[in-house]
């Protein structure tokens, strides 16, 4: 809650800071209950492994509404010049996307996957909402599709390049030895290449990706033709960010955290601009009224937050 607090209110746009508002409690209950669920996991697969796997579908039943809960509950604790922002989207939908859509990966070889990650897209940017002003979004299956195969070709030729530098730097160090070469070595090396390649080869495709979806997403959104954004998250200088502070935060033993935490977020945000027609003071907060005492109760009860 306290890092939240001081990462939004050092977050300034047009002169105002933003607002988190939420308490532990709700942050207690959502990692009370993932932690719970893992917690029965271990469990039982240590002493009924048969029943492992009910604990495990449980969590799957119950990921939907951790998704549509965390995300409603981040929004109405979420404030911008005193305005809080919403979210409308259903649970029903959450369940569509995060459960029903899943089952159906092995059926289509896959193929569903990249369709999956484009309604989850829609999902967060189509309901949100700031005040009264409806948040909604353009985007398309193809254009998302093309993002992730564009990354899944530069992870394929990264992986393949990591390879070769990587088996071509130990066979240099080891070319003062050829008798070992001789015996072997060099296929020990070209295969430690690949398995270089392998690991790093994904890890960089998939923050590619990450930056391309950011500019895309926010790109197709708009607020009731009040609000536009552009976005400028340079892929190549988004994955050396994450290279360099993976590495600081190995080489310092995770002292780095913090230091790496702020530089991800002053990096991303410098990069997103807001466009405004007209002053956003015609922007104003959504009335009470709106919401019955009951549905007040329920989200205080029910809306947990799992730190999506």
């Amino acid at each position: 809650m306290r890092s939240r607090q001081y990462f939004y209110a050092n977050t300034v746009l047009a002169g105002h800071n933003f607002e988190y508002l939420g308490n532990p409690i709700s942050i207690l209950k959502g990692n009370l209950i993932v932690g719970g669920l893992f917690a029965l996991f271990v469990l039982m697969q240590n002493l009924r492994p048969e029943l492992a796997l009910v604990a495990l579908l449980a969590f799957f039943a119950v990921y939907p509404f951790l998704v549509y809960s965390s995300i409603r509950f981040l929004a109405a604790n979420s404030s911008y010049r005193g305005i809080r922002f919403r979210f409308h989207g259903t649970l029903g939908e959450s369940y569509l996307i995060y459960a029903g859509l899943p089952l159906l990966v092995f059926f289509a070889l896959g193929l569903i996957i990249l369709y999956i990650i484009f309604r989850q897209r829609k999902y967060l940017f189509g309901h949100a909402a700031y005040g009264t002003s409806r948040n909604h979004f353009r985007g398309e299956p193809g254009a998302v599709y093309a993002i992730q195969l564009e990354a899944l070709g530069i992870g394929l030729v990264i992986a393949l390049a990591l390879g070769l530098v990587t088996f071509g730097i130990f066979a240099v160090l080891l070319s003062s030895e050829p008798d070992l070469l001789d015996q072997g070595a060099s296929g020990v090396l070209g295969i430690a290449g690949v398995y270089v390649g392998l690991i790093l080869g994904p890890v960089l495709m998939q923050q590619y990706a990450r930056a391309r979806m950011f500019n895309y997403s926010f790109a197709n959104s708009f607020a009731d033709g009040k609000v536009s954004f552009i976005s400028n998250l340079k892929p190549w200088d988004f994955m050396w960010l994450q290279i360099t502070n993976t590495l600081a935060i190995i080489f310092s033993l995770g002292l780095a955290i913090p230091w790496a935490r702020v530089r991800y977020v002053k990096h991303v945000l410098a990069a997103l601009s807001v466009l405004t027609y007209g002053p956003l003071d015609n922007i104003v907060a959504e009335k009470a009224e709106q919401e019955s005492a009951l549905g007040d109760a329920a989200t205080d009860f029910f809306n947990v937050d799992i730190g999506l």
